[in-house]
């Protein structure tokens, strides 16, 4: 499970800070750049991603004595995201040099498996690749990182409302935000993905969690803004407690 302090400033974890991109759509100046990065800079192999996911869980042991450590790890879904908002104006501005989306599997710990960005830095003073893996969701789910972490506030937002007016006091019912798996209900006229965007059409998902007490089920409505990114809307009465 992925656990989450409380509401304020809640957000996706990461030490890579993403600033909004600039409009960039599907211009053929745009698809180039984006078929000439990958030409240049393809993805790691599924064992070597899984390596790297094992080294993260090893450390982060080494700091809580908690962290589960996977019997095995298997990676699939290999996906380019370089039209992820964030990792585009992150590539342009030379501060990665590409990155991809996988779903890992796990043996032997709670959280079964989870999606992770994978992202590329240049090369060390040696001229070896340097990477990150960073979880970012469960399940299934059309909202890339960027977009994932833009929605965020406004999910756990409608989920806090929705506890709120079930007369649920969300500040002292204490524990911890556990962020459970998504699960896409509609995507009918969805575009195709394009190295990890959707540039047209909508889709609806339902994001779980559990709070205080109540497994807490949050539609969420995406709408594809055609330049990479996604407007969104998350209604507190759609909220599902039980």
């Amino acid at each position: 499970m992925i656990r989450l302090g409380r509401y304020s400033g809640l957000a996706l974890a990461t030490a890579i800070v993403f600033v909004a991109a600039p409009s960039y759509g599907q211009s053929a100046e745009s698809l180039a750049f984006l078929r000439d990065v990958n030409a240049r800079i393809a993805a790691p192999s599924p064992d070597a991603i899984a390596s790297l996911l094992k080294d993260g869980f090893e450390r982060g042991q080494q700091k809580n004595s908690q962290v589960c450590i996977p019997a095995s790890i298997a990676v699939s879904d290999i996906k380019p995201a370089t039209a992820d908002a964030g990792v585009w104006i992150a590539i342009r501005n030379s501060k990665m040099v590409n990155a991809w989306t996988v779903r890992a599997t796990m043996t032997g710990c709670p959280v079964g498996s989870a999606n992770y960005l994978v992202i590329r830095f240049a090369d060390d003073s040696a001229g070896r690749a340097v990477y990150r893996p960073i979880g970012f969701s469960r399940g299934t789910t059309h909202a890339g990182f960027s977009i994932s972490k833009d929605a965020m506030n406004a999910v756990v937002g409608g989920m806090a409302g929705a506890l709120t007016k079930a007369k649920i006091d969300i500040k002292t019912c204490g524990g911890t935000l556990i962020v459970g798996p998504r699960e896409i209900t509609m995507d009918g006229g969805l575009g195709p993905d394009i190295y990890g965007v959707r540039f047209r059409g909508d889709w609806k998902e339902k994001w779980h969690f559990q709070e205080c007490g109540h497994d807490v089920a949050v539609p969420v409505h995406f709408i594809a803004d055609g330049h990479g990114g996604a407007n969104f809307d998350v209604n507190a009465s759609d909220v599902e407690l039980k």
